[in-house]
């Protein structure tokens, strides 16, 4: 009988290490799943940001002429955590006196790993 307790807690020892193992790697799977999450959420808060760039630059195309050349800006998105560069370039497409190729690039850093997003259209714009 003396035995057979001994065998019941070393039994319960491994039982309770298998289960903190497994509850600490549930653990850091959730921890992962939040982080990308978050990392998620900001690159479609930075994408819509964007979006609304070539939008506005679109809507000024409607009626005037482009200035071609290239504006750099860090605007503040309350939502995402880390700044944001956003270059814009407009660009007369080769041949044509109306029609503009436009890139809105933003950049940001997250931790040490620098990520970027491109957007890139063709814009027509009534003739000067």
């Amino acid at each position: 009988m003396h035995s057979q307790r001994g065998t019941m807690m070393v039994e319960l020892m491994i039982a309770l290490v298998f289960l903190a193992v497994t509850a600490s790697v549930m653990m850091r799977g959730v921890a992962s799943l939040s982080t990308a999450s978050a990392v998620a959420r900001d690159r479609a808060l930075i994408l819509s940001y964007m979006k609304s760039r070539i939008e506005m630059i679109k809507a000024k195309a409607r009626t005037t002429a482009l200035t071609p050349g290239s504006t750099s800006t860090t605007p503040t998105l309350r939502q995402v955590a880390y700044p944001l560069t956003c270059t814009e370039d407009i660009a007369l497409e080769p041949g044509f006196t109306n029609l503009y190729r436009v890139k809105v690039i933003g950049g940001w850093t997250v931790g040490s790993r620098g990520q970027n997003m491109k957007l890139e259209t063709l814009v027509v714009a009534p003739d000067e």
